[in-house]
């Protein structure tokens, strides 16, 4: 890990726990970036991504940091091995960051961030998929206005007497204006995986994170999967130029490690042509090409495995070259036909304390005397309990 120290702006290589405390940079991407090579270059104050790094060295030094670690400048992009290795590591490096600095160079000066109509919350840095783990992973951010005018600090770990995670927010507004703009309601309460303080981030359904990123863009189409290897908890090889299969492949190496039913729990609130506009799945897995098929499921939820179904999910699964096998619920549709439904263990928020759980269900075919082929995602609201 490259990492630029404060005092000589120069860059220094680390190696496991020999990493010094640090902190880290989350920006979007501007003109006249300030790469690795740059560095060397006398001339590369002169750049316009110059004032970003300089800004992150004074406030490190404020906070009595020695060294920061800036993605445009501290990753030998021309090495695929090191950027292979940086993309795969970048979640857990932002979790082991003392701070993250977000820097949010189209918000000026204001007093009212958190009306709706904002620059804050109109910044282009909640829209970047890259940013999504930069929230998240993160113990402590920090967040500023162009001119590195503090906005708010948030720590995860530490709360004020009246239970807030901000410091000088009291009344947790600008937490708030975050997890509406973003969808993730809990946000300021996860951090990365390395950590078991706040709250798991595996409790959270799969396709919940993948709706986190849906409403997102990345300028080249596999980033949107390799912005997610870190919040998956999955490592995988850099293959730019596979487009759409980068999501696949992230998908099944997910499944190689992990079973969450919610996987399959993509389109529902969406009509054919919008399905069939992305892609529809990757046969014969059933697997979404894009994660913005995902943009419904922002608040579902797990339910007690089988609690009204009389018979428990088994969670056994296996990827195979034939189709994902896996043990669910099946329910046949009538006696005459070989239609079933496939049903999940999920429900939405807001009819989790219903007495009449509303579950999430995929219709199947049978294609022959083992396998079942998947038409489209319905949702049922029918109750389905035995008893």
């Amino acid at each position: 890990m490259h990492l630029l120290n404060v005092d000589t702006r120069r860059l220094e290589e680390f190696w496991g726990d020999r990493t010094p405390p640090y902190a880290i940079l989350s920006h979007t991407w501007g003109e006249e970036e300030v790469s690795f090579q740059d560095l060397d270059d006398p001339k590369h104050k002169e750049k316009l991504g110059y004032a970003k790094i300089e800004g992150c060295c004074q406030q490190a030094i404020r906070d009595g940091l020695n060294f920061i670690w800036v993605d445009t400048c501290c990753i030998d992009k021309r090495s695929s091995a090191e950027l292979s290795e940086a993309i795969n590591s970048m979640f857990r490096w932002y979790g082991e960051a003392q701070v993250c600095y977000v820097y949010l160079e189209d918000v000026p000066l204001e007093e009212n961030v958190c009306a709706p109509n904002s620059a804050f919350c109109r910044s282009r840095w909640f829209t970047r998929g890259w940013t999504l783990q930069e929230l998240i992973a993160p113990v402590e951010l920090k967040f500023f206005d162009k001119t590195w005018g503090m906005i708010f600090v948030v720590n995860k770990c530490k709360k004020t007497e009246n239970g807030s995670y901000l410091s000088g927010d009291i009344s947790g507004t600008r937490v708030a204006a975050v997890a509406r703009i973003t969808g993730i309601e809990s946000w300021h309460s996860y951090w990365s995986l390395t950590h078991d303080i706040c709250n798991d981030l595996r409790g959270v359904p799969l396709a919940t994170k993948l709706s986190w990123i849906s409403k997102r863009s990345t300028r080249r189409v596999e980033d949107m999967a390799y912005s997610l290897l870190g919040l998956l908890e999955v490592s995988m090889p850099l293959l730019y130029g596979e487009g759409d299969g980068a999501f696949i492949r992230l998908q099944e190496e997910f499944l190689k490690k992990y079973f969450d039913p919610s996987i399959l729990l993509w389109g529902i609130g969406m009509d054919r042509l919008a399905i069939k506009e992305f892609g529809g799945h990757l046969k014969p897995y059933g697997l979404a090409r894009t994660p913005l098929l995902f943009a419904w499921a922002r608040g579902v939820l797990l339910l007690q495995s089988g609690k009204h179904l009389g018979q428990p999910s088994r969670g056994i699964w296996a990827l195979t070259p034939h189709g994902l096998r896996v043990e669910l619920p099946l329910l046949r549709i009538d006696a005459c036909s070989d239609a079933y439904l496939c049903v999940m263990d999920y429900t939405v928020d807001e009819y989790c304390e219903s007495h009449r759980a509303r579950y999430f269900a995929m219709p199947l075919r049978r294609f022959n005397n083992s396998d079942m082929v998947p038409a489209k995602h319905i949702e049922m609201e029918d109750d389905l309990s035995c008893g």
